[in-house]
């Protein structure tokens, strides 16, 4: 309980009328201030308060919310045939985290096997080009290995080969600093 909430709980009471927790004080305030105001900011009694029975209100106890958990009855585990309360709708405790534990050691042999199977993918170290005529070049990714993954992640990405990754990016620099001019495109 909070310093708050031990003030409350000392010097204040549930007033059932105004549905507010209000200090002894302030209820009397309430009781004895006028029925009618003239709209310069004075308190005026809450309606709530007329047929109000201020005494009652401060001796009732104070509500709590007392909540029954439902209780489970005993049943027999469908895992060892034993009568106990089911954690599960079939099993018991016990039962079902060794069935949890046999379920996560089968996903993680499910998962090497395919890590197993999976064939590795190493990165070509050279694009090799044949030059069929003086527009074609072969770039040698041996001293960037790291940038030949990255554009190989980057054209994966794109659906593209990695040579056409590195026509779409060497476009994209020469367009944005205008030092070519851009083809018209079809359909514009």
């Amino acid at each position: 309980m909070t310093s708050v909430e031990k003030f409350l709980a000392k010097n204040t009471f549930y007033c059932t009328p105004l549905k507010a927790r209000i200090t002894p004080a302030q209820c009397e305030r309430n009781r004895k201030a006028p029925e009618t105001g003239n709209l310069l900011g004075r308190h005026t009694m809450p309606f709530q308060c007329k047929a109000c029975d201020w005494q009652a209100e401060q001796r009732k106890p104070k509500p709590r919310r007392a909540r029954k958990m439902p209780t489970k009855e005993p049943q027999v585990c469908q895992g060892c045939g034993e009568t106990k309360i089911l954690l599960s709708r079939t099993l018991c405790h016990s039962c079902f985290q060794k069935q949890k534990k046999e379920r996560n050691k089968l996903e993680e042999t499910a998962k090497a096997k395919v890590a197993e199977a999976a064939i590795p993918m190493e990165p070509q170290p050279e694009i090799q080009v044949v030059p069929l005529s003086e527009h074609e070049l072969t770039i040698s990714f041996d001293q960037d290995q790291d940038l030949f993954e990255a554009l190989s992640e980057e054209a994966h990405a794109n659906y593209r080969k990695p040579e056409s990754e590195v026509l779409s990016l060497l476009r994209t620099v020469f367009y944005d600093t205008d030092r070519v001019e851009k083809r018209p495109t079809a359909g514009a």
